[in-house]
């Protein structure tokens, strides 16, 4: 039996491969896939991977990572999304979460980042979806250190967000399968999916 004292999604998808991989099932779908991190466990043994989330963060880290098969960002894709030379005139769309949640300059970085990516239109949804990804990873990056009280980080923004982005292009992985995501709820599609297995781990359960 496992144990959840461990890393729970870990755990449990080592539990799952194990219970599963000797029935010759090739296929999951993840009704309440959060992370996804289910949904890329199984992509990467081979199975096509089904995943929905009502979260919007949720299904842009699914897509990058699970219906995204190849689609990764170049080094001149990657220095278009961190430029900064916009900041002074960045949209203003994040300035209330200022000295709440975040540094002003965060905020204005956030901003930044969200012209940087919607302004690329050589950007493919899959790498856009690899962008803001790694923007969501900063957030929680910077989240971090500023529970207790807003603060600096050993990285700057800059350096923060082209480390995630590194680290998605990284993790793309090519399984040759129709994987696919959706922001929607599970009752409206879980019917429609054709999978041969359907995990149901909802959020009040972790």
């Amino acid at each position: 039996m496992f144990d959840l004292g461990e890393n729970p999604k870990r755990v449990l998808c080592a539990w799952l491969w194990d219970e599963l991989s000797p029935r010759g099932y090739s296929s999951l779908y993840d009704a309440f896939s959060g992370s996804g991190s289910v949904g890329h466990f199984f992509k990467k043994k081979n199975y096509q991977a089904l995943c929905s989330d009502i979260l919007q963060s949720h299904y842009w880290l699914e897509k990058a990572l699970i219906e995204n098969n190849d689609g990764t960002l170049s080094q001149p894709e990657m220095a278009l999304i961190t430029d900064e030379s916009n900041l002074a005139n960045a949209s203003p769309y994040f300035q209330d979460w200022g000295d709440h949640y975040f540094t002003i300059e965060e905020t204005a970085y956030l901003g930044l980042w969200w012209d940087n990516i919607n302004q690329a239109s050589q950007l493919s949804e899959n790498q856009k979806a690899l962008a803001y990804s790694a923007v969501y990873l900063t957030i929680a990056y910077w989240l971090a250190f500023n529970k207790t009280y807003l603060k600096s980080k050993p990285q700057s923004p800059r350096e923060a967000l082209t480390h995630y982005l590194h680290h998605l292009n990284n993790q793309v992985y090519q399984n040759q399968l129709p994987n696919a995501v959706y922001c929607i709820n599970a009752y409206h599609i879980a019917t429609d999916l054709p999978a041969h297995i359907a995990w149901i781990y909802p959020p009040g359960l972790m």
